[in-house]
């Protein structure tokens, strides 16, 4: 299969119907290191669109 095909396969999987772009993880990571995420700590969490909870 070609990148193109696969990524069409692949894109219904995501709730978005979009993959995750390095801006997304970077507003996550922000979240985390701000004022707003000072309280979140111990978890295991997913920076993945909700795939996992698809």
């Amino acid at each position: 299969m070609e990148t193109h095909e696969i990524r069409q396969h692949l894109l219904p999987l995501f709730p978005y119907n979009r993959v995750g772009t390095p801006e997304d993880t970077a507003r996550f990571v922000a979240f985390l290191t701000g004022k707003d995420g000072a309280w979140v700590n111990g978890q295991h969490l997913h920076v993945n669109g909700g795939f996992t909870g698809r």
